[in-house]
């Protein structure tokens, strides 16, 4: 459990500095975002593109986005944030190439937390896209 934890904390750290990384399941990546912002920088498009490129090459029929808030802010506009992350993601998908009807886009707001935390605490590993190829 000690190692799960230490792990945790490296992964918190890569993320709150790199702003975007690849998640570890085949098919799935990660895309972080500053407190309070929706807007797809550098390294998120990088990522993106990375996906995007996947789903062209590999064997896959649809997209899943799934946009994720730290518990900071009202649980509304979290909602509304995790969409706006998601859609935001799903627009630079399509821009790389994978059609826009093939990829759903969702807001989960601030359930599904990566990292648990107390209620009103930042957390940049919460704050993220998922993309799942499918």
């Amino acid at each position: 459990m000690n190692t799960l934890k230490y792990i945790g904390a490296i992964v918190a750290t890569v993320a709150l500095c790199s702003c975007a990384s690849s998640a570890s399941s085949p098919g799935d990546y990660a895309v972080f975002f500053g407190h309070d912002k929706a807007d797809i920088d550098t390294d998120a498009a990088k990522t993106i593109r990375q996906a995007a490129e996947s789903f062209k090459t590999g064997n896959y029929t649809s997209v899943a986005v799934i946009g994720h808030t730290d518990t900071t802010g009202p649980r509304s506009y979290n909602m509304d944030l995790s969409k706006r992350r998601a859609d935001a993601t799903r627009a630079e998908l399509a821009r790389d190439g994978v059609p826009m009807d093939k990829i759903v886009s969702t807001g989960s707001g601030e359930t599904g937390l990566h990292v648990q935390t107390q209620d009103k605490m930042s957390e940049g590993d919460n704050r993220r896209v998922v993309i799942d190829l499918r």
